[in-house]
Order: structure tokens, then C-alpha cells, then sequence
């Protein structure tokens, strides 16, 4: 149990955000960087197949399925994912990034009124830096997390008990911003609130057990924090 568990200045005065999906639609760039990746090992696949099978699921997941149905099993999985991380950082760099509608703003507010942010996100740092550089909005987060901080992605809780942990709060006094269906039980097994954002690619996905689902974040409040 952490030590603030009873200071009331943190209770639901802490939000986590996820970020793909959740600052910016960011599924296009993964989804060039993909193609880019898998290109330079000899594999060839198109947006159709992304979107269809590599979508959604951890990237050392998908680089092993990938290889194993296009028999190449001699390559490293590891070796895949850092190539697509690159191509993600390099398409982020050069081209830069819109955020949702609403998105930066809402950071920036809870700023003002003294809320403490996070960002617990299951990709590579090299990227989580380029976007929130993009964004302009890097300052913002006490803590930022990327999938090598912990030993188990999501839907296991590691990456948001860690958040927490360092945010020193505990996880049930923190709110979850997430898109995604492993994210948002991810938040709840680590004993967090957590909202759900519509962002027009999940929406064939389970968010049911959030605590809140929300296609806008100009719908997000210290209102809606209250409530849930």
C-alpha cells in the first residue's frame, strides 16, 4: 500500500493517458512502418493485411506471427521491431502528427487546475518521444513509460502499477485514459478508473469494462472524474 493512500489531494487528481490511439490516430504511421519493416526482411504485406492481423496486438506478438506464416523463422523478432520502431520515429519526425480534437486542450487544462499526469504506452520510447515532441506536449507528463519499462505489456496491469508507483499514488486514486480493449483491462486489474475513447478504429471492440465510454474528449471533466 502506498504511503498517500489517505493525502486527499491525490484522490482522482492523477490521470494516466495511453497514447495511440488516445493523443493522435497513429495507426497510418504504424501501419507504413510495418510495411516498411517487413519489407526490408522480405515480406511483403499491405494495408488490408495490418488492419486485419497485426492491429491491436503487441508488437513482439506480431513479429513472431508474421515470420512463423511467412516461414521466416530464422529472423529475430527483435530485430523486426526495432526496424518498425524506426520507420514509426522517422514517418513521425518527418511528417509530423495531428492530435485528436479536444486532446491537447484537456492536458493542458488539467494542468492548470494541479492534476498530475502520466503516460503508460506499450510503444517503443523512441517513438512515445517523437510524438510528444510533435505534439509540443512532453513537459506535461511526470512519468513516461514505454513497453521496456516492464517485463509484461498489456492487458497485464505492470505498466500502470508502475506509473503509479512512481506518480506515488495509488493506482484506485488514479484515472485511466485508454482505446484500446487489452489497455482498459490492464487499468482495471491494476485497480485503476478508467475511460474509454471512441476514436473510429475501436469501435468493433470490447470496451465494456471501462467505467466510462466517450467519443469526445471536450465530454471529459473533473465532472465526469467525480462520478465515476
Amino acid at each position: 500500500m502506498l504511503k498517500n493512500q489517505d493525502n486527499k489531494k491525490y484522490h482522482k487528481k492523477t490521470i494516466i493517458f495511453d497514447m495511440d490511439g488516445v493523443l493522435a490516430d497513429t495507426e497510418p504511421y504504424h501501419c507504413q512502418a510495418w510495411i516498411n519493416a517487413l519489407d526490408e526482411a522480405g515480406i511483403k504485406i499491405d494495408e488490408k493485411y495490418y488492419f486485419e492481423k497485426v492491429c491491436g496486438n503487441s508488437s513482439m506478438v506480431s513479429a513472431a506471427m508474421l515470420l512463423e506464416e511467412h516461414n521466416k523463422t530464422h529472423l529475430n523478432p527483435e530485430g523486426i521491431v526495432d526496424r518498425k520502431s524506426f520507420h514509426a520515429y522517422d514517418i513521425i519526425v518527418k511528417q509530423g502528427i495531428k492530435p485528436f480534437p479536444g486532446v491537447v486542450e484537456l492536458i493542458r487544462d488539467l494542468i492548470k487546475k494541479g492534476y498530475v499526469l502520466g503516460l503508460a504506452s506499450s510503444t517503443a520510447f523512441l517513438v512515445i518521444n517523437a510524438l510528444l515532441e510533435s505534439l509540443k506536449i512532453k513537459h506535461h507528463f511526470s512519468v513516461i513509460h514505454g513497453p521496456e519499462a516492464v517485463k509484461n505489456g498489456k492487458p497485464d496491469p505492470d505498466v500502470y502499477l508502475l506509473t503509479a508507483k512512481i506518480l506515488d499514488v495509488d493506482p484506485w486514486d488514479a484515472i485511466v485514459i485508454e482505446d484500446s480493449k487489452s489497455g482498459v483491462i490492464s487499468a482495471k486489474r491494476a485497480g485503476a478508473k478508467c475511460i474509454a475513447y471512441l476514436n473510429g478504429h475501436n469501435r468493433a471492440q470490447d470496451l465494456g469494462l471501462a467505467d466510462h465510454i466517450t467519443d469526445s474528449f471536450y465530454k471529459i471533466n473533473e465532472k465526469l472524474f467525480e462520478r465515476i
